[in-house]
């Protein structure tokens, strides 16, 4: 990865990218600018990877990519799941580190324990209507040719069956499914939602495969109902979930959600 925090120098850019460098970061949850993009790491295919944000007094901390969303016609970032007094709790960033597969995994630690802090704070805005069930969106369809899950088992560590698919949220900018709702068998029908890039679909057995969810752990993950808790719901599933992937792969870091027309 290579480090931008300042200049005209983009090249290192994927197509789609933008350079985000001066943007404020507004916080979803109580909808407060608390930080400035200063810089951001780049992954060898041209995405951020990492946003190094100014916290104030000189202080700079990272965010995960994939954790933020671009706002272009604002020329800001948006950040949903944390408020604005969580920011500059995130992991410092130490220009002289190297940022290697353990770097990225304690890094992504320490931003999974800012964002259990869970202080008492009013319910994030409404997404604005970019994310929504695709049973409420008559005029989109699954792709010909692409599976739709919705009535597939979701299966766990050791291929137990541990409850189903019960609807789709889809990203109507990008046309594209962010999340899956998943639906537990018994305990009144709850509910949770789940990162689509944590899944595996499973064509053959019609089921979403989730090797990390253990029976137990759901005991632990945040109960979804609330429409206008979609962001906050999701990310802190994939933070009790922790990375689902190899480091490298973690959705968490993942900058099509920043950036989804860069894909």
């Amino acid at each position: 990865m290579t480090l931008a925090t300042g200049g005209p120098d983009t090249g290192a850019l994927a197509g789609g990218v933008h350079d985000i460098r001066g943007w404020p970061v507004r916080t979803l949850v109580d909808d407060r600018v608390a930080a400035t993009v200063e810089g951001f790491l780049v992954s060898e295919a041209g995405l951020l990877r990492w946003l190094v944000l100014g916290v104030g007094d000189g202080r700079r901390v990272l965010l995960p990519g994939g954790q933020a969303r671009a706002d272009r016609e604002g020329a800001q970032i948006r950040l949903p799941g944390l408020a604005a007094d969580q920011i500059p709790l995130l992991p410092a960033y130490d220009p002289a580190a190297v940022l290697d597969d353990d770097a990225e995994e304690a890094l992504l630690a320490a931003y999974t324990a800012v964002l259990l802090r869970e202080p008492a704070l009013p319910p994030p805005p409404e997404p604005e209507g970019d994310v929504a069930p695709l049973e409420l969106l008559p005029e989109l369809k699954v792709a010909s040719g692409e599976p739709d899950p919705r009535g597939w088992d979701l299966v766990g560590a050791a291929d137990i069956p541990l409850g189903r698919i019960s609807e789709l949220l889809v990203d109507t900018r990008a046309m594209k499914v962010r999340y899956l709702v998943c639906r537990l068998p018994g305990d009144a029908g709850r509910s949770f939602l789940l990162p689509i890039g944590y899944a595996r679909l499973d064509t053959r057995a019609r089921a979403v495969r989730v090797p990390r969810l253990t029976a137990e752990a759901l005991q632990d993950l945040h109960p979804w109902s609330d429409p206008t808790e979609v962001h906050r719901a999701a990310a802190a599933t994939a933070a009790r979930l922790g990375a689902a992937r190899a480091v490298g792969e973690d959705p968490r870091l993942d900058a099509s959600l920043l950036f989804p027309e860069a894909q």
